[in-house]
């Protein structure tokens, strides 16, 4: 017994030894045949950071794991992802296979998180070309190599996993996107010989974009099927296949066979019911709650045929047919429905070229609300030159709509009408031959209104006209209206078809008229957000912070605006009034135009401030987030403080204009840079030009009060009368600076000059020229007190203010004056008293 147990315990050990033994024994080998097999005949580089055998994890079989698998293109330039790349491949071998000069049989090939990235470069360059020419694949790479220089070491497998996989395909050249997530796929069966069984389970979720809009978004596709194959033959035959898209069925029969450079498909795929309502299976996930209550009735068919041979000269045929008859939907909230659906389209391609291919959708009707609505679409010659036939004939009232289809407004009600054809080929839009195209429609519209929670009032189309050729499309009067406001356009649109086809300009003329706009309705005509929606209720410091900059309820939240590239368009406004807050703007007339993203404006005059403006310029939103202006205005008799209230930049210039009164005239050019809610930034701003007046009162304040009492009888007025001046000025980076000016305050010759800087400091000077006779009682008292002075007719007195303008500094300079009284007494006292007038003087002054 001992014996026998010793005999066993050594046979077990054996056995255990040749289970360490072995893959050891046979890992250089497997691994070496995986490095040759990549390395000498693709274009890429294979990076793996752990190699291991084992026979203990799938005995009696070998099992080979991979971790952190990598193939990398060798154009790391233009493919910086790697082609392949898996957390872990696993395979479980036949050990006896491994004694085999011809073939390795694989029980079990599984892949774990593997990312496949196909990419296509803009130049059209993919990057799983990789295999190498013939030429170029080394015939010399291990002792196992065949006479020809082919490798003996075959392949034979029965099961494939792949587990969690994401396999993206990203075309450049085209802007086309393709991405599955979250692919598992099982396959099994014996991968060899002429008569075997496959089973093959899959689901993924699939996205795919064109021209970043994404046309799928995650939606769900799974595939249960039997595939029938002969490997002798590589002919594949589907037996059973069922698949569902989203939720909606499939399913599939049919053969495909690989015959040398050739493949061939003979698979039919339809849908398994026939009720409208499977359509529902399409709609994303994410919609589905705008679907609940639905009831859809109708009849549906779906087939499609794919038959022929496919190689690098030549496509199958294709059939697709999808129908739709006699269709109704009825939501169970709602009063009315849609009917008579009516859907057919028809895809068609016969053996050769894919331009052959077919795509007519002869009809698709409607009935909503007692309007019919049909349309038809049909295009040739996809590849080469599209042949396109299109038409929409239909009216529909909205009010019906609304009973019929869930809107989520609080106001829809009007007509639309409209009956439009296309029909012409790709190259004419090319070549830019519009002349050759065919094109005739109407559109029209009456009674529109429409209101939602995005808005605060109503928006009103009380009719509007659209007539459509191939050249341009004419847009009769059109009206615009919210609340009392209605805006009239007409005139017309040209180009459109290079501006949709080919990124060319849009151009047109357009006429804009009113008999009165209130600015503040347009502008506050969206709903903004309130600050409790902004903070939670727990946050009620920052719900106070944002009450502070939350003036009132009407704020307006403005976001950068920008006019779109490649419009060109010219215009004339003819507005009767215009209301901003209370700014009333009269009689606007003058020309407009749209041209490079800028807004320019030509002889635009108007009445406002109870004087009259005129101006020139463009409004620059090239930069969305810092637009520009530069602009000149002719303004005559404009009252300053109409002007005050209005403009920010006379109250940042002048505050002092607040409760005065008068009249102004300007003649100026001023540009500079607007924040992207169009508050100026005074830094930005320079120009020139002239101010003058016949007449302006300023009301008194520190400066007015201090001339006040230089000047006899100004003390008890509050204000101070400034006439006849003409002031030249410059702006330059928003510092203010006013050349010498010669004018009169309070009937007394003055000569004003000075800067002011965007603090608001100021550095005035004032030389007055004052009248003996005008010479206030405390000034008139001291100089009437010295022998001689009067004679003297007008004093010069200076006065320099400076502070701000908001806390103004004034000092008064008498030296000029003292100097005339000195020189006066010196001509009739003599040299003797010259000393004793000079002491005088300095007690008095």
């Amino acid at each position: 017994m001992k014996k026998a147990l010793k005999v066993g315990g050594i046979i077990v050990g054996v056995i255990i030894l040749v289970m360490l033994i072995v893959p050891f024994f046979f890992k250089d080998r497997i691994k070496k045949e995986v490095i040759v097999l990549v390395e000498n005949n693709v274009d890429a580089k294979l990076y793996t950071e752990e190699f291991s055998l084992s026979l203990f994890k799938s005995f009696p079989h070998l099992n080979v794991s991979i971790e952190d698998f990598k193939l990398v293109h060798n154009d790391t330039k233009n493919f910086t992802q790697p082609i392949v790349a898996l957390k872990r491949l696993e395979l479980d071998v036949n050990v006896s296979s491994l004694w085999k000069d011809k073939s390795l049989n694989i029980l079990k090939f599984e892949l774990v998180e593997p990312n496949v990235a196909l990419e296509v470069t803009k130049e059209g360059k993919p990057n799983w070309d990789i295999v190498k020419n013939s030429e170029e694949v080394t015939t010399t790479t291990t002792d196992e190599t065949t006479s020809d220089g082919g490798s003996s070491f075959g392949v034979n497998m029965e099961s494939v996993i792949m587990d969690q996989a994401t396999v993206s395909y990203i075309d450049r050249s085209s802007n086309i996107q393709f991405v599955m997530n979250n692919f598992n796929l099982q396959l099994n069966g014996k991968m060899t010989g002429a008569n075997t069984a496959l089973s093959l389970e899959t689901n993924s979720n699939i996205t795919c974009l064109y021209e970043d809009v994404a046309y799928l978004s995650h939606v769900p596709v799974s595939l249960l099927t039997t595939v029938k194959a002969n490997f002798d033959e590589m002919l594949f035959e589907i037996v059973k296949s069922d698949m569902t898209i989203q939720s909606f069925p499939l399913v599939a029969q049919g053969t495909f066979q690989m015959d040398g450079n050739n493949y061939v498909p003979n698979i039919k795929v339809s849908c398994p019911t026939s009720s409208f309502a499977e359509l529902l299976g399409l709609v994303p996930n994410a919609y589905k709650s705008y679907l609940d209550g639905l009831e859809m009735i109708g009849k549906l068919a779906f087939s499609s045929h794919i038959e022929g041979v496919y190689n690098e000269s030549t496509f199958p045929k294709v059939e697709v047919k999808f129908e739709v008859k006699d269709g109704h939907i009825k939501y169970k909230d709602l009063p009315e429905s849609v009917e008579n659906i009516d859907v057919r389209v028809h895809v068609s391609k016969p053996q050769g070229g894919l331009d052959l291919t077919k795509v007519d959708v002869p009809m698709v009707s409607m009935v909503i609300g007692k309007q019919p609505i049909k349309a038809s679409f049909s295009v040739t010659q996809p590849m080469s030159n599209p042949n396109f036939v299109a038409s929409l004939v239909g009216n529909i009232n909205l009010s019906t709509l609304k009973n019929s289809v869930p809107v989520k407004t609080e106001v829809l009600e009007g007509n639309i009408s409209a009956n439009m054809k296309l029909q012409g080929t790709m190259d004419l839009i090319d070549k830019e031959a519009y002349d050759q195209l065919y094109m005739s429609g109407e559109l029209r519209v009456n009674g529109v209104k429409y209101k939602d929670s995005t808005l605060r009032y109503p928006i009103e189309i009380p009719k509007a006209g659209m007539d459509m050729s191939a050249k341009k499309i004419t847009l009769q009067e059109t009206q615009l209206k919210v609340k009392s406001d209605i805006i009239s356009f007409t005139g017309y649109i040209q180009n459109y078809f290079p501006y949709i086809f080919k990124d060319k300009t849009l151009s047109g003329h357009m006429s804009v008229m009113s008999k009165h706009i209130d600015a503040k309705t347009w502008m506050n005509i969206m709903v903004s957000e309130k600050p409790e929606q902004i903070a939670t209720v727990a946050d009620k410091k920052a719900v106070k912070e944002e009450v502070k900059k939350t003036v009132s309820q009407d704020t307006v939240v403005v976001d950068a605006v920008q006019i779109p590239k490649g419009l060109e368009f010219d215009g004339f406004l003819n507005i009767a009034s215009l209301k901003y807050d209370d700014i009333i703007v009269s009689d606007i007339v003058g020309n407009a135009k749209i041209s490079n993203q800028k807004a320019i404006l030509s002889n635009l005059s108007m009445r406002l401030w109870n004087g009259a403006l005129v101006s020139s310029g463009s409004f620059n939103t090239q930069n969305a987030e810092e637009p520009s202006f530069d602009f000149s205005f002719k303004a005559d008799k404009i009252q300053i403080t109409e002007a005050y209230r209005a403009s920010k930049t006379i109250q940042k210039y002048a505050p002092i204009a607040k409760e005065s009164s008068g009249d102004i005239s300007a003649d100026m050019k001023i540009n500079g840079t607007l924040a992207k809610d169009f508050s100026p930034k005074f830094k930005t701003f320079n120009g020139k030009g002239v101010l003058s007046s016949s007449e302006i009162n300023l009301k008194a304040d520190k400066s007015t009060k201090e001339i006040a009492k230089l000047i006899q009888g100004e003390g008890s007025s509050d204000h101070l009368k400034v006439s006849e001046f003409s002031a030249n000025f410059d702006l330059e980076n928003g510092n203010l600076r006013i050349h010498p000016v010669n004018t009169k305050v309070a009937g007394q010759k003055v000569l004003f000059y000075g800067t002011q800087n965007l603090e608001g400091e100021m550095n005035y000077q004032c030389d007055f020229l004052i009248a003996r006779e005008k010479l206030s009682k405390d000034v008139k008292s001291v100089v009437d007190i010295i022998p001689g002075a009067s004679t003297i007719k007008e004093y010069n007195i200076g006065m320099r203010i400076t502070g701000t303008t908001n806390d103004p500094k004034v000092k008064v300079d008498l030296s000029k004056a003292k100097k005339q009284i000195q020189q006066e007494l010196e001509k009739k006292a003599g040299n003797k008293v010259k000393g004793e007038i000079g002491n005088l003087l300095k007690g008095l002054f």
